[in-house]
């Protein structure tokens, strides 16, 4: 396929036809040469590839070249064949922002070429904004393409720890800035680094000092205690840096209670925010005139209320005030539902309660009205309790009919009983997910996360999956109990197989072919030539006491992949959701599918086309899922 399609490529017209097709030609070869791992091709077939990508850097189109480049790259050391060619356009570019994509596409096949290091790294540290992005978009990351290479490859980046160690005391502020986000991002390898990256901490531009604390809380392999060094910017003067440090500080695991409250009134609201999500369910009544400030304050965002309203209300039921400004927020129904949650009882405070249903028997229709129908359907859903439908039935002697209808809706709401677990760890009524699961396209086990610490109860640690999740879109997903454990399974996606990045709405969410009027001019033309393709993932995020899964039995097709998200409950078993977290192990399992012109099957993809941590940082789920050492 590459021969033919690379012979066109030779057309030298500059109508427009003839470049479009160039570049729908290029996008095609390297689509496809980055799209199979180079250890699964044969040696025959990867030889004829990057035979073909290293003749198309010749192209009169200079994006067919840098196409070309890209995937030749991507190949790492068994690409060494292309080196003269790359070489000879490394010596041809006409500056630094020419010079840095075949200088980067060196070190990933030659990691130890001095000429193209040297050029990167100037690149890299340029003054000019502009180059250092376009530099930095050139090097991947670390762990990127790791499918293309051999656990003992020099990595790509090695190179250039010299450069950046020199930059990092001599540079200017917005150079070390650059350089620091591209050192969080895993452009670089992170041992070397650590002193230099440590000295930021005193930079007198705070965004310096901010970037080096996320980049040491991202980067557990740049010092050797994170948490004492993240710690050390904890009285930084300026607001922001504060509120960094605090962000990447309350990941790791043991944060001092003491500590939360004294910051959580910090002049900065954002660092509210952030300690309002650690509040322990266990907090001492003490603490209320702390919390009740706290949500006094204005512009908190909605979690953070939440968050702050749950912890106030379950140390003093009683408080109207807080419960009259809880029913009067837009988001009434997600604060009445983190409650629940938190409440071993699973019911509402008496002062929540009253002035739940005073709303509910309004004659006129309001917003207020409206608001509390919605909030008394969550509850309902989120307690499903004999207290709740009681409670439920009051609502239903209102006056007006829609809300008495909405009552009843919520009685049965609560008398659904939630799918409980059986022996083998099916959820009752599902039948179609066990532990352990099928088998997997991808895997990443995290000895520790950013979710919570081990002190935290099953059901905290699943809302804040939750949160994070609808922070992404994944708002349609189950949540299924297993033994001593539980799994939050995604709705099925279509993707982009390049970059791994969910496909725009509403293409996102549908698994029928696109019409050929929303389709890319690579996509169409890969369609005329390969016939229709879709690509689909689903994320399986399973908490169990096992260190590593093994496959279960079943086959993983489409069909009952694409199911699970209807499974299960939105919320955990009374009796797993107030178990403490522990020393349980989190898995992040990917299910990965392509769709062919070859009828309805959903054929599974092992090997995948992307690593694990691509498919993360893509769909946007890492930075709340961030690998932390166990403590």
């Amino acid at each position: 396929m590459a021969e033919p399609l690379a012979s066109l490529l030779t057309d030298g017209s500059e109508n427009s036809d003839s470049g479009e097709i160039r570049l729908a030609v290029a996008e095609i070869i390297g689509a496809t040469a980055s799209q199979q791992p180079s250890r699964e091709l044969s040696d025959k077939k990867r030889e004829r590839l990057i035979e073909s990508l290293t003749r198309m850097i010749a192209s009169p189109d200079p994006i067919v070249a840098d196409l070309a480049t890209e995937s030749l790259a991507r190949f790492g050391p068994s690409a060494e064949s292309a080196l003269p060619v790359l070489n000879a356009r490394l010596a041809a570019a006409g500056g630094l922002a020419e010079a840095a994509l075949p200088a980067a596409a060196i070190l990933q096949i030659d990691p130890a070429n001095s000429r193209a290091a040297e050029t990167l790294g100037r690149a890299l540290t340029s003054r000019s904004p502009t180059i250092r992005m376009l530099s930095a978009e050139a090097l991947p990351p670390q762990d990127a393409f790791g499918m293309f290479r051999n656990p003992d490859d020099v990595p790509p980046g090695a190179a250039l720890v010299p450069t950046v160690r020199r930059a990092l005391i001599a540079e200017t502020a917005e150079v070390r800035v650059d350089l620091l986000a591209n050192l969080a991002e895993g452009h670089f390898p992170g041992e070397a680094l650590g002193r230099e990256v440590r000295a930021q901490f005193n930079h007198p531009d705070p965004a310096v000092r901010r970037q080096a604390a996320r980049a040491v809380g991202v980067r557990s392999d740049l010092v050797a205690d994170p948490e004492a060094a993240v710690r050390s910017l904890l009285n930084d003067p300026d607001a922001s840096v504060r509120a960094e440090a605090l962000r990447q500080w309350v990941r790791l695991p043991g944060l001092p209670t003491d500590l939360l409250f004294e910051r959580l009134n910090d002049a900065d609201a954002t660092t509210t925010g952030v300690l309002a999500q650690r509040i322990p369910s266990d907090v001492e009544p003490r603490r209320l005139p702390e919390l009740r400030a706290a949500f006094d304050r204005e512009n908190l965002d909605g979690a953070t209320r939440r968050a702050l309203a749950t912890a106030i209300l379950l140390l003093d039921p009683m408080d109207g005030r807080v419960a009259t400004s809880v029913l009067s927020a837009p988001d009434a129904a997600e604060i009445v539902v983190a409650y629940a949650y938190s409440n071993s009882e699973r019911d509402l405070p008496p002062q929540l309660k009253g002035t739940l249903l005073q709303l509910l028997r309004v004659d006129e229709p309001s917003e207020d009205r409206a608001r509390a129908v919605k909030t008394l359907k969550a509850f309902a859903d989120a307690s499903r309790s004999l207290t709740a439908a009681r409670f439920a039935a009051e609502a239903a002697s209102a006056p007006d009919a829609g809300v008495r209808a909405s009552a009843l809706e919520a009685i049965s709401f609560a008398l659904t009983p939630w799918p409980t677990t059986n022996h083998a760890g099916y959820a009752h009524g599902s039948g179609e997910l066990a532990w352990p699961p099928p088998a997997w396209s991808l895997l990443k086990t995290l000895t520790g996360t950013g979710l919570g610490a081990p002190t935290a109860t099953m059901q905290e640690f699943a809302n804040r999956i939750g949160l994070l999740l609808d922070g992404r879109g994944y708002e349609q997903r189950a949540v299924i109990g297993i033994p001593d454990g539980f799994l939050i399974v995604t709705q099925i996606e279509r993707f982009d197989p390049e970059t791994g990045r969910p496909s725009p709405p509403p293409d996102r969410w549908n698994t029928e072919w696109l019409p050929l009027s929303r389709l890319r001019v690579r996509d169409w033309f890969a369609r005329i030539l390969h016939g229709p393709t879709g690509h689909f993932r689903v994320f399986l995020i399973a908490v169990t006491p096992d260190r590593r899964p093994d496959p279960g039995v079943a086959t993983p097709t489409f069909d009952l992949t694409s199911g699970w998200a209807q499974l299960g409950g939105s919320r955990l078993p009374p009796g797993l959701a107030d178990e403490r977290h522990g020393d349980r192990s989190v898995h992040v399992l990917i299910y990965q599918f392509e769709k062919t012109e070859g009828g309805v099957e959903f054929k599974h993809r092992p090997p995948p086309t992307l690593g694990v941590l691509q498919h993360l940082r893509a769909a946007g789920l890492w930075d709340g899922l961030q690998d932390r050492p166990a403590p």
